[in-house]
């Protein structure tokens, strides 16, 4: 049973409207959902202790983090030391990395989490293998901690089939979060003829 939640206030109510307390599997999905993603990262590390990222999309940023720490009055300094990052380049390294996991390594947080997933070299039959392998496992895992995924579609280029990768991810979750759309900004008037 999934809730999907479109929403529009500020970053500290998405991230207090996640319940970050509780179990299950969260999917951050479409533009704009990696300072959000960031920020659960922050609030993990000052109210549970210890956070493990898996980094898919190579997006971690730690001083993205500690200013954001900073900013909330916390020491940023002791706080980063309870974030665990681990980068994965490739799908074969993030679904080996994620199923080493020790389950007392929770919370769980994974950026990007199928942009390896996209990867045109890798054949489509053999995503859907990798991510058969590992969905099990985060699955299991969400049942009795918290695991934060963020995603994307892919763009353009990667080949046909793969969009579908995200839409199911996201309809398995048991919680996804998404932005509503912007308003396209209307073009700024030419000063110059």
């Amino acid at each position: 049973m999934q809730t999907e939640v479109s929403i529009a206030p500020s970053e500290t109510q998405i991230v207090s409207s996640l319940q970050l307390a509780t179990t299950g599997l969260v999917v951050l999905h479409g533009p704009g959902m990696l300072e959000i993603a960031l920020s659960v990262i922050a609030q993990l590390a000052a109210c549970r202790g210890p956070v493990w990222v898996v980094d898919g999309g190579n997006c971690f940023d730690a001083l993205w983090i500690a200013r954001h720490l900073a900013a909330n009055g916390l020491g940023p300094g002791p706080l980063l030391d309870r974030i665990h990052v681990s980068r994965a380049f490739t799908c074969h390294q993030l679904v080996e990395r994620l199923l080493s996991l020790s389950p007392y390594m929770c919370p769980l947080v994974i950026l990007g989490f199928l942009d390896t997933f996209y990867d045109e070299n890798v054949d489509l039959p053999e995503v859907r293998r990798l991510l058969n392998r590992t969905w099990p496992a985060l699955h299991n895992r969400s049942r009795t901690s918290l695991v934060a995924v963020t995603l994307q579609l892919p763009g353009a280029a990667a080949q046909e089939g793969r969009a579908q990768l995200y839409h199911t991810f996201v309809r398995l979750a048991d919680r996804a979060v998404s932005l509503p759309p912007t308003p396209e900004a209307t073009p700024q008037l030419s000063l110059w003829r």
